[in-house]
């Protein structure tokens, strides 16, 4: 495979892609005839790239269920268990706040705004401190 990566999860899944050696990757923004075709003629001629993509179709394809089956097996648990409330997440049955950790947030908050005015009133403290003493004249 000769992946030409454009936007979002693409170049990951290119970079992957050229990890594992399934094949590899051309940047699109400095696209040239001359790697274009040298990328092309090294992955029709160079078989260890379809012998990855051949291992990898055997490991994927080796499967117990057929992915029709598999999707009616999964939906017939669900009728038999009636609706498989054991499955569900548990963000199902919490409130928004909670489930967005909104409350964390919120704690969080607070506390910065705390250490930020302690640490305001610790430094005024401290020039006003350094102000007087230097206000202070003595006289003779």
């Amino acid at each position: 495979m000769l992946s030409l990566p454009v936007f979002g999860d693409q170049p990951a899944n290119a970079d992957g892609m050229v990890k594992k050696g399934f094949g590899l990757t051309i940047n699109l923004l400095t696209l040239e005839e001359q790697p274009f075709r040298e990328g092309i003629e090294e992955i029709l001629s160079n078989p260890k790239y379809s012998q990855t993509v051949s291992t990898f179709s055997k490991l994927y394809r080796d499967r117990p269920l057929t992915a029709r089956e598999t999707v009616i097996y999964w939906t017939e648990y669900v009728i038999r268990h009636h609706g498989a409330p054991h499955l569900q997440s548990p963000v199902m049955h919490m409130s928004f706040i909670a489930a967005n950790n909104l409350d964390i947030y919120a704690i969080l908050a607070i506390i910065v705004v705390v250490l930020l005015l302690l640490a305001k009133a610790v430094i005024k403290f401290i020039i006003r401190k350094l102000s007087s003493k230097s206000k202070k004249v003595k006289k003779q």
